[in-house]
């Protein structure tokens, strides 16, 4: 059995914000958990309250919601700036015989020393129709309270984003256009925040130290959602029954670990010897998994390109790489990094180890990127942080002046709209170890 949460947006916009301050689309269901947690605090009192609060306890067990969605497009308004405080129009008795100072606009400008930025970012959609599908055993007595409850929510976003809410115990048709399906999937680096069931445990104790009476538990600061909500990803990929196997990496460690800077001279060197299998792609392994890592050069590994005829490498070919590269004399060091597992994934998020070269232009670097992805995977992706500069210890520039095409130094983040299993590389000149990724899992890189 499931209901349906029903949310009609009375102005076909949204402008909810996630905590990265960006349009947050689809909503996320906390927010909806809160919006009808609203709604059952206003019934407080009457005969159905009990009702309705042992309904949003029930809720709170359930998995998260699937959401159908109008079609969107970004606003993409610019930002204004508002007041940080007041600023009191100050009176004392030498301005008493200045009465016309009373009349100025002084009071309601605005001091550039004393604004802070103002989002007005949203989205625009085809239709006014937002349905959260939700799979729980809910009695009839408590829908209808829980209907009751949401029916006492004013807006659903921000206070411009006015709503009617209604709770059902199934979907009714829609006259507005077709709706997108949302489907969520754990992710530890997701920006939607699934519910749990001490979720409303951590709504009671904020709503406290907020509005307690109590001045030692009104100081307290807000605790933050880690361990109380439940990080998701929301895409309109319908969720696989079987995960992709990740492919096969063969991964031979360096006699010593080098600069990872050396990394094209050393695959040159390996091609002079003819010991590059054809169908066959190098991967530097660096030393990045770790915060404090120095991203050196550890090992290499080697998978099959995307137009291989076979995953099986030569049989001739691994022995010869293998005195080449690493001898008896191998460091035998307990590297994750030397782990075929930490560099296929699965996961959504991955991060570069190596530069990527490509476009010096965000935007055309981005559209680049998207196009590489969806031709060689079906996916699209999203830069979520980009920099010319290298950004930590861990990432290295490269020489690049033997180019001429005119690419430009990047080390990025991507965010993928499903998990993608590795090897990952991207950009240009990946055969020369280029554009390596790492992805970043739980308990993994950071």
């Amino acid at each position: 059995m499931s209901i349906v949460v029903r949310v009609t947006l009375l102005r076909a916009t949204y402008h909810g914000l996630a905590r990265d301050e960006r349009v947050q689309w689809p909503p996320d269901p906390v927010r909806l958990l809160g919006a009808l947690k609203s709604g059952v605090h206003a019934l407080d009192g009457s005969p159905s309250s009990a009702t309705a609060h042992s309904a949003l306890n029930r809720l709170v067990e359930a998995s998260p919601p699937t959401i159908r969605t109008p079609r969107h497009v970004r606003l993409e308004h610019p930002d204004t700036y508002t007041d940080r405080t007041g600023l009191p129009l100050r009176l004392s008795s030498k301005y008493e015989e200045q009465p016309a100072r009373l009349l100025t606009l002084a009071p309601f400008g605005m001091d550039s020393s004393n604004r802070v930025t103002k989002r007005r970012d949203g989205v625009a959609l085809a239709g006014h129709v937002l349905d959260f599908e939700i799979d729980v055993d809910m009695p009839p007595n408590e829908v209808s309270a829980l209907d009751a409850a949401a029916r006492h929510i004013p807006y659903f976003g921000r206070s411009e984003d006015a709503a009617m809410v209604e709770v059902q115990q199934q979907a009714r048709e829609t006259t507005d256009d077709d709706l997108v399906a949302w489907y969520p999937s754990d992710d530890p680096d997701g920006n939607s925040r699934g519910w749990q069931p001490n979720t409303l445990e951590w709504m009671d104790e904020n709503y406290l130290r907020v509005f307690s009476d109590d001045p030692v538990v009104s100081s307290l600061p807000s605790l933050p959602p880690t361990g109380y909500v439940r990080p998701l990803t929301y895409s309109t990929d319908a969720p696989l029954a079987i995960q992709p196997a990740a492919t096969a990496l063969i991964v031979l460690p360096l006699r010593v670990s080098t600069d990872q800077y050396r990394t094209p001279r050393l695959l040159g060197r390996l091609h002079e010897h003819k010991l590059m299998p054809s169908g066959w792609k190098p991967l530097p392994l660096t030393a990045s998994f770790h915060q404090n890592s120095d991203g050196r050069l550890v090992g290499l590994g080697f998978y099959p390109s995307d137009d291989a005829d076979t995953t099986e490498p030569p049989a001739q070919w691994l022995p010869k790489l293998h005195e080449k590269l690493s001898g008896d004399q191998a460091q035998q060091r307990q590297l994750a990094s030397l782990l075929p597992e930490t560099w296929t994934g699965p996961a959504r998020r991955w991060t570069s180890t190596t530069p990527l070269r490509g476009f010096p232009q965000l935007m055309i670097l981005e559209d680049a990127l998207r196009r590489e992805a969806e031709q060689r995977f079906g996916l699209d992706v999203e830069i979520i942080e980009a920099s010319t500069h290298a950004r930590t210890r861990r990432e290295h520039r490269w020489a690049n002046s033997t180019y001429t095409d005119g690419f430009g130094l990047w080390w990025v983040t991507l965010e993928f709209t499903q998990p993608l299993t590795g090897p990952l590389q991207l950009g240009a000149s990946t055969k020369h170890g280029f554009g390596a990724f790492l992805p970043k899992t739980q308990g993994g890189q950071s």
